[in-house]
């Protein structure tokens, strides 16, 4: 499925409370296939922009259209939009509330109208999606569950529904380090099956090692859209938006100008560890010559 922003704004307004723009003029373009981040400071407008995908919100003005057609057009199938386009909120944790994994898992497949017959191959698809074992997790209360184990069962149930774009907001806020290796093995691996991934994070190491373009908001407004090497070059960028230089691409571009001949453009700690064995190799070869 494609997705377009077509110069979407967005207005909060309230009786209580004066109104405030969250988004404005955002131009956005989401091809099938990718990993897509979107970043920014707390209230850059990143949540509400993944909000407006699937309909939650509706434009103050432009337009979200899914393959060309405006969602809010009349005519135009919501449900059948959200079928197709997975949401993944904050803390999805919290929703959990049947009694067993299982039925959790499963809610969202029945909810669909998916045949009885086909939901538990869902469910034991998605559990294996996200890493648990399937006899042993069905029965067990969600509740029950270590924070990350709760976090994957509510990743399964929207799994199971089989979207064709993931979208995630801040998928690892609350994680520890082993917890959120495994959402990130979870996003590559639903990936790999064709499927396009979104998310927002405040993770830039996460960010780093996963997405193949990255979005900054800034204001409501898209400061940067491009691929990683790109805005990891421009510290500007990342010093007007608020944002941190992930420590693998930070250690290299400070090595590099201590004078060492080597690439800046690595952003995980095994693409560094290899670069930085090429460099030794080359520094052993070099001082074999000059003897």
């Amino acid at each position: 499925m494609r997705l377009l922003c077509d110069h979407v704004s967005y207005t909060y307004t309230s009786l209580l409370t004066p109104s405030r723009q969250a988004l404005e003029d955002v131009c956005l373009e989401i091809n099938e296939g990718g990993i897509l981040a979107i970043v920014g400071a707390s209230g850059s407008g990143k949540t509400t922009l993944i909000q407006h995908f699937n309909g939650i919100f509706r434009p103050s003005a432009g337009r979200i259209l899914a393959d060309g057609r405006d969602i809010h057009a009349a005519g135009f199938d919501l449900h059948a939009l959200r079928r197709r386009l997975g949401l993944v909120f904050q803390f999805p944790e919290i929703q959990l509330f049947e009694e067993t994994v299982f039925q959790d898992v499963a809610f969202g497949p029945g909810r669909l109208g998916i045949p009885e017959d086909e939901i538990e191959g869902r469910v034991r698809s998605a559990l294996s999606c996200v890493g648990l074992d399937f006899a042993m997790f069905r029965e067990r209360s969600p509740f029950g569950l270590s924070g990350g184990e709760r976090r994957r069962v509510a990743l399964a149930g929207v799994l199971a529904m089989e979207p064709e774009v993931l979208v995630l907001d801040e998928p690892t806020v609350g994680l520890d380090r082993r917890a959120s290796l495994k959402v990130e093995e979870i996003i590559r691996g639903y990936h790999d099956r064709g499927k396009t991934v979104v998310f927002v994070s405040h993770n830039m190491d996460f960010v780093a090692r996963l997405a193949d373009r990255i979005v900054v908001m800034h204001h409501g407004r898209i400061l940067f859209d491009g691929g990683r090497a790109e805005l990891f070059r421009d510290e500007a960028i990342l010093h007007e938006a608020g944002l941190d230089m992930p420590q693998v691409p930070r250690f290299m571009r400070d090595f590099a100008k201590r004078g060492a001949a080597v690439r800046t453009d690595v952003f995980t700690v095994e693409e560094a560890k290899k670069e930085l064995d090429r460099y030794a190799e080359a520094g052993k070869r070099d001082a074999g010559g000059r003897r």
